[in-house]
């Protein structure tokens, strides 16, 4: 039962709707990260920073729990190889230093296009620099990065260091910073990203399989299909070889019945499950005696009892065959009448299974139809004048009123 609720799943390709769905909110997930990234990789991030200057050789920075701000600056006047500052006085009492500035990137993203102001006095000027490109306009130095010096992109979690010599009126102790960036986050380091990317590539996976699957399963299910078929036309001969006017009737009222339920717009599994019922419904009559069966006169009462038993014994060699859906309820109720007169059990209007009083009308116009051995077939007029009759009483209307039609439309032949 299990394997058939698998089956069945696949079949009605809700494997793959749902494989596609899957796959296209995937698709979107990463299409959205992406623009997303790109966007934010164009916008230009600010950083402002006062720097205390310190008068020694080191890099003031270490591991520091706290969380550090995403971009940091210092800036020092380093030592010269003999333990003094490099710094000096001159003639005229200015002060010329060397100062080296460190920018921290302790993002996970590179930093690039970065701009670096810093205010001096208005009066100080630059002698050399170094790792950059220097400008100083009313006391504002901008530096821009230099890629001789490698420093144009800086990588997550590292620094890169630059400096220059000022010479001002006295040594600087602090300073104002501004730093203007770009902070890019390349895609493959997004989880966001990477977690669609991955989830694309499985509904990728899973959306061949299923279809690879669904068309391996369909093909073996057609070809069951045909062998099933094959055996139930066979079963059908079977059936209609025990009388000789009758032959054919089986498959007669299959085809009806199908044209019936198209006639009624039923999809077409509905169709085809029908279609199978009507092959299906006289099955009981091999149990019943060919004396009966080929009488070519009207039958007694005993006789006519034991003819409609033939219900019973069809529904009861089918009980348990659950591959055609209400083939039992058929062979068992396919003489039912609408207005409750019918047998076996005298069942009233939609108390009726809809195949069986489907297939009740196909047999009905079939045996009108064709040459029995008690009498020759009916003209079309005649059988056409009963369908119409038989409408609420013996037939559903709906269904007799579809096969007025299949008639009208020479959809049927008579």
């Amino acid at each position: 039962m299990e394997e058939n609720k698998i089956l069945t799943f696949i079949l009605h390709k809700k494997a793959i709707f749902i494989s596609i769905i899957f796959t296209f909110i995937s698709i979107c997930g990463l299409l959205g990260s992406s623009v997303i990234i790109v966007f934010k990789n164009k916008i230009s991030h600010f950083f402002t920073q006062e720097v205390q200057i310190e008068k020694e050789n080191r890099i003031f920075r270490t591991e520091n729990p706290v969380k550090q701000p995403e971009c940091t600056i210092n800036m020092n006047i380093p030592l010269r190889s003999d333990g003094l500052l490099n710094c000096w006085q001159q003639s005229d009492s200015t002060w010329g230093s060397q100062y080296d500035i460190y920018i921290y990137n302790n993002t996970a993203k590179k930093m690039q296009n970065w701009v670096l102001s810093l205010t001096v006095p208005k009066n100080a000027k630059i002698d050399s620099c170094w790792n950059g490109f220097y400008t100083i306009k009313n006391g504002t130095i901008k530096i821009k990065p230099s890629k001789i010096a490698l420093n144009d992109e800086v990588s997550p979690k590292t620094f890169c260091k630059l400096g220059f010599v000022l010479y001002t009126d006295e040594l600087l102790t602090e300073s104002s910073f501004s730093l203007e960036t770009k902070l890019i986050e390349p895609l493959f380091c997004n989880k966001k990203f990477i977690s669609f990317t991955i989830s694309t590539i499985l509904g990728l996976i899973f959306l061949i399989l299923t279809v690879i699957n669904y068309k391996v399963v369909k093909k073996q299910q057609q070809q069951a299909e045909k062998e099933i078929s094959e055996i139930l036309k066979l079963c059908a001969r079977f059936i209609d070889t025990r009388d000789k006017y009758t032959q054919q009737h089986s498959l007669n009222v299959a085809k009806y019945s199908k044209l019936l339920a198209e006639e009624l717009g039923y999809s077409k599994a509905f169709q085809k499950n029908i279609y199978n019922c009507g092959i299906l419904h006289d099955v009981g009559k091999v149990f019943i005696s060919q004396s009966i069966l080929c009488k070519n006169s009207k039958l007694n009462d005993e006789e006519w009892e034991e003819m409609k038993k033939h219900t019973i014994y069809g529904a009861e060699s089918l009980r348990g065959f659950k591959e055609i859906e209400n083939v039992t309820k058929v062979a068992l109720y396919h003489h039912e009448r609408f207005d409750g007169k019918g047998y076996m059990e005298g069942l009233k209007g939609e108390e009726i299974p809809l195949e069986a009083r489907i297939v009740c009308v196909a047999d009905s116009f079939d045996a009108m139809a064709t040459d029995r051995a008690y009498r020759p077939h009916l003209p079309k007029n005649i059988i056409v004048s009963e369908l119409k009759k038989g409408e609420g009483t013996q037939f559903d209307p709906k269904i007799a009123q579809a096969m007025l039609n299949l008639i009208s439309t020479g959809k049927i032949k008579i």
